[in-house]
């Protein structure tokens, strides 16, 4: 590392400018205007620029880093004066020393100038406009985009053909390059197929909704097609190998690539897999490893590519799953300035004076942290911090947020929601936007009139989980980003999980999810959310605590990358434990979620002909007497295994020994455990009978009526009836207001909110995931069995997913079209082609409708 860089980043006047500067923007962040910038530090600031300058061709992320903060800084302390221009032009040179003319799109969209570097480059003295015009020409695509140097870098690998492991901040455009390295293979070849695996099902609209929008790219008759991982069409026994298709799926539902048949209907040029952290995370970890494993295994010749943030070693990770050469591209900066501050209230016995004020710690670009104090809102004092967080965050939104875009973080969907009630309670004013009314008039009729989001929303306030109903997210999302009239958004850990939510400012009171305390990673991931590069050059981070409170300073200051620890690893680091959990007739009894379900997958994999668990379990590390006394207990515990290997494929997350029992049980008499040939054969009776058969085989959930009470419940809900009537108000396709209606007639003393959450946890939870996990598995074994299987039949689990027995409707949602939506369609029984269908009656579908239709590529 060159020493003139490190003196020059050590410059004193230079990191005296970097605090002034922050602090001032701070002041003007929160609207506080008794501090402002010394305008007689001019020297000082003008100084600072030639050492920004020079850092900026350091390659040194760290200087680098500096160099751009500087930048921004001093663009924002001049717009709006004399020398405005020439610190443009000043931002301009240093974001393309970096290597980030990206950025500058947001100068551009301000100015909308597009002829900027033309003028700017012809104005310099040669030498430097060469260098600008040599440093746009490396960047810039064809079609005039402009790329980061890291984006350069994936960008260069991905049309190599390289398997490559990405490391990046959440902001640094990740998900951009890929889809633009994608827009560029479809433009390029006949035929492209991807498969795209997302964390959780919340993502699989937005990337469906951005893959789908590549359409607009392709000339002639070239479409994309884009599925979720549902096939209730009949498939092509000669599928068009010159179609474009994607296929966007969770972990859960890439089991289904697995089979043989559908392997045979799938040639993917490329596998990617987001948010790759998550193999850390327990059954859903252990299933991830899993399938990243098997898809590379499947499709030796298909190009992987796997990302997330702020990771030590992507590269070995990815390697050690897939056994392949892997290029590693990682970067920890940040393409724009994030303002981190604490905002710590002090008790009234620590208060001196006779204006009480807030103590602010204030995370400078220089490395410095900053303490000095602003005065406390009125309204809200030390108590009200240290006792109602929801109380403390209406008044500062009110006082800190009335003209930015805002996310408020909460830990679980009920605080999501109150706070979310309390914003909009204290505001007065109301929204007037077609849009918004739209979307209120949609949730009276899906949800229920009195849902409190439709109040909300005409105040500017939204709630946003995993219990939202998919369009609705969707719509609140694009309403956000597009700022018609929504301004501030109450969030869980969804942001954790890849939505794309670009905020001016975000304030957080707690560092958990649930009741578990976030990760420095998943803490640096969330906060990532803010200032994105294509939005603003700057966000702010404002964290809420009071003094004997203090939650964050460690989480903030950490910017160290984490080394990912699968769930397998984590439970293979016990071998002793794990032998005895390997040697256990009933998994369930095991607390730790690691060693149960890795327990469950090296009993699947164990039995499959072409895996050597020696060398699994070898290569975890396990000594040779370890891995003796494992294969022991296997052999012991799956001795009398029955059930087809092809079978255990598909549900390597359920022990081996409980899919046995249920296939010995179903070969013995297949016609016990057939719900229905077709609609008018099925009942709700014949539902809670299979479901509790399947319950005392699995034992997933309490049932009184069969003594059934496992110590680790899997569902959500404690008790299968309730789970029962729900799944079968779902599957005849009725709607939310009807279920809630329902269950407000038969619960008392139950809440409207309440109850709303209870019946979108009963349908999301245990419904979707639960119920589908183990009707799938029995029509596998169905289809194994003697009995004759009709298509209703042998698609019951699907159906029981998306929620409705009409094929029509499932084609829309298999292509990703929200289920209100498609309910509400009037799709005829027995529509061939669904797409001309609607095409035909786009006239009579309500503009709302047309919108998400158009998004998904149905219209």
């Amino acid at each position: 590392m060159s020493t003139t860089y490190e003196n020059a980043a050590d410059l004193e006047f230079f990191n005296e400018c970097l605090d002034t500067l922050i602090k001032d923007l701070l002041y003007n962040d929160l609207g506080v205007t008794d501090y402002r910038w010394d305008h007689n530090s001019e020297s000082k600031l003008q100084k600072s620029a030639w050492v920004a300058s020079l850092l900026a061709s350091s390659d040194d992320e760290e200087h680098q880093s500096k160099a751009l903060s500087f930048a921004i800084l001093a663009y924002i302390e001049k717009r709006g004066t004399d020398d405005e221009e020439m610190y443009e032009r000043y931002l301009y040179i240093v974001l393309s020393r970096i290597g980030n003319l990206q950025t500058f799109n947001t100068v551009r969209r301000e100015q909308a100038d597009v002829s900027f570097e033309e003028r700017l480059i012809s104005s310099l003295d040669s030498a430097l406009g060469l260098e600008l015009s040599s440093d746009l020409q490396q960047h810039e695509l064809g079609d005039g985009t402009v790329l980061s140097s890291f984006q350069k870098d994936i960008l260069n690998a991905l049309q190599a053909g390289k398997d490559i492991a990405i490391s990046g901040p959440t902001s640094s455009g990740k998900s951009f390059i890929l889809r633009k390295y994608i827009q560029r293979e479809l433009e390029n070849q006949d035929g492209f197929e991807a498969i795209y695996v997302v964390p959780t099902r919340a993502l699989i609209a937005e990337v469906s909704e951005k893959l789908s929008s590549l359409n607009d790219y392709l000339e002639g008759e070239q479409e994309i097609e884009v599925r979720t991982g549902a096939y209730f069409e009949e498939e092509s026994e000669d599928p068009d190998t010159d179609s474009n298709s994607f296929l966007v799926v969770t972990p859960e539902r890439c089991l289904r690539l697995i089979d043989e048949d559908t392997r045979a209907r799938i040639d993917p040029d490329l596998i990617f897999f987001d948010e790759i952290q998550n193999i850390q995370d327990g059954q859903r970890g252990v299933l991830f490893e899993d399938i990243i494993q098997l898809l590379s295994e499947s499709w030796p010749e298909t190009q992987i590519v796997a990302a997330g943030p702020y990771l030590e070693e992507p590269q070995d990770t990815l390697s050690n799953l897939t056994d392949r050469e892997v290029v590693q591209i990682k970067t920890a900066f940040t393409p724009v300035l994030q303002m981190k501050a604490i905002m710590r209230f002090k008790s009234a016995k620590n208060q001196s004076g006779s204006r009480r004020m807030v103590d602010v710690v204030l995370y400078s670009p220089s490395g410095d942290k900053l303490e000095f104090t602003i005065a406390e809102p009125d309204d809200l004092t030390y108590t009200t911090v240290n006792k109602s967080k929801t109380r403390a965050l209406t008044t500062i939104i009110d006082e800190y947020g009335q003209n930015s875009q805002n996310l408020v973080y909460a830990s679980k969907t009920n605080l999501a929601e109150d706070r979310a009630d309390a914003i909009a309670n204290n505001r007065d004013r109301e929204i007037t936007s077609a849009r918004i009314d739209e979307l209120t008039e949609f949730l009276k009729n899906t949800i229920h009139e009195n849902y409190p989001l439709i109040d909300h929303l005409k105040k500017g306030v939204a709630f946003h989980h995993g219990r939202v109903p998919k369009i609705a997210r969707e719509e609140i999302e694009d309403l956000y980003r597009s700022k018609v009239g929504l301004d501030t958004i109450v969030c869980t850990s969804t942001l954790l999980e890849g939505v794309n939510l670009p905020a001016e400012k975000i304030f957080l009171t707690s560092a958990y999810r649930g009741d578990d305390e976030l990760s420095e990673l998943d803490f640096q991931n969330l906060v990532g959310r803010v200032g994105r590069v294509d939005s603003r050059l700057y966000g702010s981070i404002y964290c809420v605590e009071a003094e004997d409170d203090e939650w964050v300073d460690e989480k903030l200051n950490s910017d160290t990358e984490e080394s990912v620890n699968p769930a397998t690893s984590q439970a293979t680091d016990n071998p002793n434990k794990l032998i005895t959990a390997l040697g256990s007739n009933d998994l369930r009894q095991l607390k730790d979620a690691s060693t149960r379900y890795t327990s469950i997958l090296l009993r699947s994999r164990y039995l499959k002909s072409d895996y050597d668990v020696d060398e699994y379990l070898s290569n975890k590390g396990l000594s040779d007497s370890d891995i003796s006394s494992a294969k022991d207990e296997l052999d012991r515990t799956l001795e009398d295994i029955e059930i087809p290997e092809k079978l255990l494929r598909r549900n390597p997350t359920v022990d081996p020994v409980e899919q046995n029992t249920l296939y010995r049980l179903v070969m013995q008499n297949p016609e016990k455990w057939v719900i229905g040939e077709n609609t008018t054969e099925y009942s709700y009776d014949k539902l809670m009978r299979i479901t509790q058969q399947l319950n005392q085989v699995f034992k997933f959930t309490k049932d009184d009526e069969y003594g059934i009470d496992p110590p680790n419940r899997e569902t959500k809900h404690g008790a299968l009836e309730p789970i029962v009537v729900v799944a079968n108000q779902w599957l005849r396709g009725e709607t939310y207001h009807s279920m809630i209606d329902s269950r407000q007639a038969n619960v008392e003393d139950e809440g409207l909110s309440k109850c709303i959450r209870t019946i979108l946890d009963l349908v999301n939870d245990d419904v979707r995931f639960i119920l589908v996990k183990y009707y799938g598995m029995l029509v596998d074994i169905l289809e194994e069995s003697d009995y004759e299987m009709g298509k209703w039949a042998s698609n019951f689990d699907q159906m029981l997913e998306m929620g409705s027995m009409n094929f029509g409707e499932l084609r829309l949602m298999s292509k990703g079209v929200d289920r209100s939506v498609a309910l509400q369609l009037g799709i005829p029984p027995g529509v061939d082609n669904v797409e001309d269908f609607l095409e035909n009656r786009r006239g009579k579908i309500p503009e709302f409708f047309t919108r998400h239709l158009q998004s998904q590529g149905v219209l």
